[in-house]
């Protein structure tokens, strides 16, 4: 996604929370991908309860109209017609309510991305402020007699040109960024087809009620998107779920991708914050079963600006096996592994390749040599999906006995909101800059 130009000589480092920002989007992207599920599903609980009363009122006071019965059609007597028409009324707008629900989360989903953008935009002009000088932007000098001060002035100058960045179209947004930073953001051609196509079906959403125009049509050809067949002019759109699941994810990962080439660009030196940050979150979406996008992010490193360290690769290459394995593809899993010759790092690195290649009869050493002060305690043998089969072995049960003292039973204490435990998925953690340090020492392999 990213080719850097050269290194802009005004390029000054200040602290700017790049990895708050990335995580907190995907918080609010996870937010979203859990409620549209629970959405549908209690709308449609509720559609079942007024077709269930619509069905019991014309039961109870409907009589047969005559010739008419083998149609099912009734006759309502006039007491009975306007709580007739209240109850089809109340029935028939749920049409409505679930398409405006269901449009309002892909709408949701692009203005968390615009936050983002303006979010990133604001740390570098804060980063780089001489850029603010080419931005062709002017202050009246009644305007910063009023503003105060030169750093309210600033910050004035700041919201303008974001503004008018977030106001353009998102391959504009992203031309900006690539400009202004001298870095050539190229997602792969498949990302990003995908992401316009999101971005445009939003706009039909909010500008033609959800028909598609030209517009939307000639911006998804430009950009690689292809259409079904029976997507023409003035086709309604909707938002099923599959499709969200598949824009959540897209939104995802280019809003990660984008924030952590900014990043990098901008601060080379938080290259170990960042690696962290980035392995830590692709680790919660493999425990959320979402191997796939985890994948995809695992893989990008490489690619982006800054260092990777021999951990970092390690870390990276056990994890990429990992989804694959999770997706029931052994063959790919063990190519990854064969790339790193793993008897020439850490008892954990070796213990994760036993794992994931199912010689547990090999890992037993292992994990008796790692012991129980050895960088992997036992909390995280009860939870890290890396050993999840694992674990249900007699090898590991008779291991963690014998190391642990004790058996192995899977339990969390989880803090009460409202006298019910928090339901829902996992969240991915929000992490200072000290904690994710401090979690890459003891980063799941």
């Amino acid at each position: 996604m990213a080719k850097q130009g050269k290194k802009a000589k005004s390029m000054k480092r200040g602290r700017e929370p790049f990895g708050d920002h990335i995580e907190q989007f995907v918080q609010r992207l996870e937010s979203l991908e859990f409620s549209f599920p629970v959405m549908i599903g209690s709308f449609q609980r509720v559609a079942e309860d007024r077709r269930r009363q619509l069905e019991e009122f014309v039961g109870k006071h409907g009589k047969p109209k005559p010739g008419k019965k083998k149609q099912g059609v009734v006759l309502i007597p006039p007491e009975h017609v306007r709580r007739y028409e209240r109850l089809r009324r109340a029935y028939g707008l749920l049409d409505t309510t679930g398409i405006t629900l269901r449009r309002t989360c892909i709408v949701s989903l692009v203005s968390f991305f615009d936050a983002l953008v303006g979010q990133l935009a604001r740390s570098f002009l804060k980063i780089v402020p001489e850029k603010l000088d080419s931005s062709a932007r002017s202050i009246k000098l009644s305007q910063l007699t009023k503003l105060g001060s030169v750093k309210a002035a600033r910050e004035h100058v700041i919201e303008g040109v974001i503004d008018t960045v977030l106001r353009g179209n998102h391959a504009g947004q992203i031309a900006w960024l690539s400009e202004e930073l001298d870095v050539t953001l190229e997602p792969d051609r498949g990302l990003w087809s995908r992401f316009i196509e999101v971005t445009e079906r939003r706009n039909l959403f909010i500008h033609s009620d959800g028909r598609v125009s030209t517009q939307y049509l000639s911006v998804c050809a430009e950009h690689g998107a292809k259409m079904p067949a029976d997507i023409v002019v003035g086709t309604l759109l909707d938002v099923e779920q599959a499709y969200f699941r598949d824009a959540n994810a897209t939104v995802l990962e280019m809003g990660v991708k984008l924030g952590h080439v900014i990043w990098r660009k901008l601060l080379p030196g938080d290259s170990e914050e960042a690696n962290s940050r980035l392995i830590q979150m692709c680790l919660d979406l493999i425990d959320n079963e979402e191997y796939a996008l985890a994948r995809k992010l695992l893989e990008f490193p490489e690619e982006m600006p800054g260092e990777l360290g021999t951990g970092d690769l390690l870390l990276l290459g056990i994890n990429i096996a990992q989804t694959y394995k999770w997706e029931g593809d052994e063959e790919r899993c063990r190519e990854v592994l064969a790339k790193t010759d793993w008897d020439a790092h850490a008892d954990k690195f070796r213990l994760a390749w036993a794992v994931l290649e199912d010689r547990f009869d090999d890992a037993v050493p292992i994990m008796e040599r790692i012991g129980a002060k050895g960088g992997i305690d036992k909390d995280d043998y009860r939870t890290w999906p890396l050993f999840k089969e694992f674990r249900k072995s007699r090898q590991f049960k008779r291991a963690f006995l014998a190391i642990f003292g004790e058996e192995v039973k899977v339990t969390r204490a989880v803090k009460k909101i409202g006298g019910a435990a928090a339901p829902g998925r996992k969240a991915t953690k929000k992490m200072s800059r000290k904690s994710a340090v401090r979690a890459k020492k003891k980063a799941k392999p």
